[in-house]
C-alpha cells in the first residue's frame, strides 16, 4: 500500500479519493478494530488450536492491513475510526460475554460474515477504486479475504465445534 498512486478527477491531477474509497479505508478500519479484539479474546478463551489458528491469522493479516490503511488514510486526508461504535462494539462484547463451545461457534461465525462483507467491499474497491494503491491493494486482499472465508468456514464444520479438552 506504500504507492497509493494518482487518479484523476475532470481534469484535476492528484490524489483523488472516492466517496468509495473513503468508505472502504473507514469499514476496513472498523473491521481490523473488530477483528483484532475478537481474535484475541479467541486465543484467550478457546480450547481449540484450530480457533486459535483462525484468531492468531485474523490479528496478524488486520493488524498489518490496520497499520497500512492508518497511513494511507492518514496521507489521503481519510478520517479513520478509532474506536468502535456503540453498535459494533455491542457486537463484539456479546460474542466475547461467551464461553466454550458457545464462544467458539459465534466467533467462527462472526468472522465468516466478516469477511464475507469485506470480499464484497475489496471486489469492488479492486474494481472501481480511485485510487490506484486501493485498488492494487484491495486486489491482493481479496484471495486473502476468500481464504480466510475458507478457515474460518472450514473451523466451524469442522469436529462439530468439540472442545478439545
Amino acid at each position: 500500500m506504500a504507492d497509493l498512486g494518482f487518479g484523476t478527477d475532470q481534469g484535476n491531477v492528484g490524489p483523488f479519493v472516492t466517496i468509495p474509497d473513503k468508505q472502504f479505508a473507514q469499514v476496513t478500519a472498523v473491521r481490523a478494530l473488530m477483528e483484532v479484539q475478537l481474535g484475541r479474546r479467541a486465543i484467550e478463551t478457546s480450547d481449540r488450536s484450530d480457533v486459535k489458528a483462525v484468531a492468531q491469522h485474523m490479528i496478524d493479516d488486520y493488524t498489518q492491513w490496520g497499520e497500512g490503511m492508518q497511513k494511507a488514510a492518514a496521507y489521503l486526508k481519510i478520517p479513520l475510526p478509532a474506536e468502535l461504535d456503540a453498535k459494533r462494539k455491542g457486537e463484539v462484547d456479546k460474542i466475547c460475554a461467551l464461553s466454550g463451545v458457545a464462544f467458539d461457534k459465534a466467533y467462527l461465525s462472526e468472522v465468516v460474515h466478516l469477511q464475507n462483507k469485506a470480499l464484497t467491499v475489496t471486489q469492488y474497491e479492486a474494481a472501481n477504486a480511485g485510487v490506484t494503491g486501493f485498488r492494487h491493494w484491495a486486489g491482493v486482499m481479496v484471495p486473502k479475504l476468500q481464504d480466510e472465508i475458507k478457515m474460518a468456514r472450514h473451523s466451524l464444520s469442522g469436529e462439530a465445534l468439540v472442545s478439545s479438552k
